[in-house]
């Protein structure tokens, strides 16, 4: 079974409108580990790496294409590779998780250097969520 879908134009960019809504003055918590199934299940042994306020707004939607602003750089909690991260709204209700990995590499998430050392900083270089 595939849970791919294609939505219309329209819907898409309503679509990525409401999520940039939904992560207005949020955060980005940034995970060692496998992601979870679903963004409903609990963290277990994933370590959380780095945590980011995000802006309000937190980005801008065109065609169907979320586009984060680049959040301020982020204390490193623990030592360790991101390889997940999970996006909150601005009272902490989850919303969605999304793949990490260094700039360039294409995934929703992207930062300088995946080599976390505890108290250095880390930069978010890009947040992009495509709706589908």
């Amino acid at each position: 079974m595939s849970d791919e879908l294609a939505f219309a134009d329209a819907r898409r960019q309503a679509r990525a409108s409401l999520l940039g809504t939904w992560l207005d003055g949020g955060t980005l918590k940034l995970y060692t580990g496998t992601r979870p199934s679903t963004p409903d299940t609990g963290i277990t042994d994933q370590v959380l790496l780095a945590v980011f306020q995000l802006a309000d707004p937190a980005g801008e939607a065109t065609d169907g294409v979320w586009t984060g602003e680049l959040p301020d750089p982020a204390l490193i909690l623990d030592t360790g590779t991101p390889t997940w991260g999970r996006f909150a709204d601005s009272t902490d209700g989850v919303i969605c998780d999304a793949d990490v990995g260094t700039t360039g590499s294409g995934s929703a998430i992207e930062v300088e250097n995946t080599s976390f050392v505890e108290g250095a900083y880390a930069s978010v270089t890009a947040m992009v969520i495509v709706e589908g």
